[in-house]
């Protein structure tokens, strides 16, 4: 597939209609509220053809509201692998991504972040965060 133009949608995905535009490639959050069904139809274009569907995922920088925190991170200090958090985000912290606890979450274990975006029916992923 060819793309030409683009949509980055992270917040209300559920309130804009990503589905009835032409975009070719479309990045949305993994976990924006729907399942494989909403994401085979953000495959179809309004006019018949097919669109790319990506999901984010924040490579460089643990994010204090997924899934994930609770089991590293939640009622005790940060492991010292999870660093400052982001000013200008706020429950975003940078991390030392070469951390092997880290690659786990992220990509090693066996429900990691990347499995679940796999299993969900994503054709791939947007990595944000790579300039750490």
């Amino acid at each position: 597939l060819e793309a030409s133009s683009w949509t980055y949608q992270l917040q209300d995905t559920r309130q804009v209609d990503l589905s009835r535009t032409a975009y070719d490639v479309v990045v949305v959050d993994a976990f924006f509220g729907g399942g494989r069904k909403q994401i085979a139809e953000l495959r179809r274009k309004p006019l018949g053809g097919r669109r790319i569907v990506l999901s984010y995922l924040s490579i460089g920088e643990a994010e204090a509201y997924r899934y994930y925190w609770a089991d590293c991170c939640k009622g005790r200090d940060r492991p010292p692998w999870i660093l400052t958090e982001n000013a200008r985000w706020k429950g975003n912290y940078r991390v030392q991504f070469w951390n092997p606890q880290w690659k786990s979450i992220i990509y090693e274990a066996a429900e990691s972040y990347l499995k679940r975006i796999v299993d969900a029916g994503f054709d791939g992923v947007y990595l944000d965060r790579i300039d750490v």
